[in-house]
């Protein structure tokens, strides 16, 4: 098995915190979800680093007052991760070798440079630069990424937690 690539870290520690947002279980319990399903495909990164990643974009958004927007932010910046290499650069969804979902030899997952670069993209954001999911865009219907896709589809409830 090899290491989660960073984008896919960044966009699960994304997805943790938009549904920690619309939904109605503490932040661990998302934080267990996504940390559960990566572990499944990627080496294990711990449970800890998804929920203080989450904790990190959603202490940023509380600090620029964001308001209502902050769930459409985390949305988007999920699908701006999946999607993009970097502002205006497209991610190849279909490489000739392998798949785009396939692990990296070093570990790159990182909160610090998650919570750096979704920073950036806010302010992009509120500059009505940024590249932002189409109406209706989902993590879990996204077939561009079947792993991710399959892992946010996973529906937990309080009874999971008991």
């Amino acid at each position: 098995m090899e290491n989660c690539p960073s984008w896919i870290f960044d966009a699960s520690v994304a997805a943790t915190a938009h549904e920690f947002l619309s939904g109605e279980l503490p932040l661990s319990a998302y934080a267990e979800k996504y940390a559960e399903g990566i572990a499944s495909h990627y080496l294990k990164i711990d449970v800890t680093e998804y929920a203080k990643g989450a904790e990190l974009l959603l202490e940023f958004l509380s600090e620029i007052d964001v308001g209502e927007d902050a769930a459409l932010i985390l949305g988007d910046y999920c699908y701006f991760k999946i999607h993009f290499e970097k502002h205006n650069v497209p991610r190849k969804m279909n490489p000739m070798f392998g798949s785009v979902e396939d692990g990296v030899k070093k570990p790159e997952a990182s909160i610090e440079q998650n919570l750096k670069g979704f920073r950036a993209y806010t302010f992009m954001w509120r500059a009505k630069t940024a590249e932002k999911a189409p109406v209706g865009w989902t993590l879990s219907g996204d077939s561009d990424v079947p792993k991710l896709s399959e892992i946010a589809s996973v529906q937990k409830s309080m009874l999971d937690f008991l």
